[in-house]
């Protein structure tokens, strides 16, 4: 699909992108000094206030907030190469993760270039479709940077998802930017904002569900550490991606119900029969493998669970509506 060519062009490890960032020092300030609206639902005494529904409601589910920049122009030494580089408007930025962004120097930020939802297609106006458009054509309807504050040689997250790719486990493409932050106003030879090297690694949307799965058409969940696949965790911790109609999770309600129910607790044994109904049992294996093998942690902060079938609103554990698979994420702390 020409998506895909794009972004496999785009991600490529051999292209080295590079993004020019304008935007007021003001709102560099913001961006870069900003402390999360809510804590790590993982461990909630990381930041203050505590996080609660009320809370996550109050901030519209966003950690940081938005800031607006002037301008952003984005190059490659193979892809985007066309002069002039593209060059867009109305991108905001905005901090990215908890530990990436635990640094006023150079924080992980991450640029919206206006992707849209079925719901704001509907109320936009052609200008802004047109847009909108223009930035997926580009494949950077968001592009998130980390600063590898914990990996020095910014080598483990590439080398990773390169292992995991060849292994068939889905994954996210990565390489590297060079992002430079200057201020419109700044004096002509004033030395920039930020300038530095960080990963360039996709973004967790439906490009990277098609490359990677049967379709795009199903629910994506992230959730964090120490959480599992039961109720609890389900009503505190999981984020739906919103790429279907169905945003009541009843998917992995049903999924959890037919996880428990395969469990004999009189003889300590778990029927993988049924589990299989409900969860791609080889592929999470798979990916579980390569998790311990490869992490001190043994899983990820973040993992995102696809279930990989196009979302039905009527779901049982055997009409075929539920196949859970995971998405490898490469951790700092992975081991080479």
């Amino acid at each position: 699909m020409a998506d895909q060519t794009l972004l496999n062009q785009f991600y490529d490890i051999d292209n080295l992108v590079s993004v020019d960032i304008e935007m007021s020092t003001a709102d560099w300030d913001k961006v870069r000094s900003t402390d999360p609206h809510f804590a790590w639902r993982g461990n909630p005494s990381w930041q203050s206030p505590v996080t609660t529904k009320d809370v996550i409601d109050k901030f519209n589910g966003q950690c940081y907030y938005y800031y607006p920049t002037s301008s952003v122009t984005i190059s490659g030494s193979k892809y985007p190469t066309k002069q002039p580089p593209p060059k867009f408007d109305n991108v905001r930025m905005v901090k990215k993760s908890f530990g990436g962004s635990n640094d006023e120097t150079k924080p992980s930020i991450k640029l919206d270039f206006g992707r849209m939802t079925k719901e704001m297609k509907e109320n936009a106006s052609d200008d802004v479709k047109k847009a909108a458009k223009k930035s997926e054509e580009n494949a950077m309807a968001l592009l998130g940077t980390s600063n590898c504050k914990q990996d020095d040689s910014y080598v483990k997250q590439p080398l990773g998802y390169e292992v995991v790719r060849q292994g068939g486990i889905p994954s996210f493409r990565c390489n590297f930017a060079k992002v430079t932050i200057t201020g419109p106003a700044l004096p002509k030879g004033s030395q920039p904002l930020l300038k530095g090297v960080f990963v360039n690694l996709e973004p967790p949307r439906e490009a990277l569900l098609r490359n990677n799965f049967n379709n795009d058409k199903g629910n994506l969940y992230e959730t964090e550490a120490w959480f599992d696949l039961t109720k609890d965790s389900l009503a505190k911790t999981f984020d739906s991606g919103g790429y279907s109609s169905f945003k009541n999770q009843q998917d992995m309600k049903v999924a959890i119900d037919q996880i428990d129910k395969s469990f004999d607790a009189t003889k300590n044994v778990v029927d993988m029969s049924q589990v299989s109904k409900v969860v791609n049992v080889d592929q999470v294996m798979k990916v579980l493998a390569s998790a311990l093998i490869k992490h001190h942690d043994g899983h990820p902060n973040n993992t995102f669970i696809y279930n990989d079938v196009v979302a039905q609103e009527k779901l049982t554990a055997d009409n075929g509506g539920i196949k859970l698979k995971l998405i490898y994420i490469v951790g700092y702390r992975l081991d080479l």
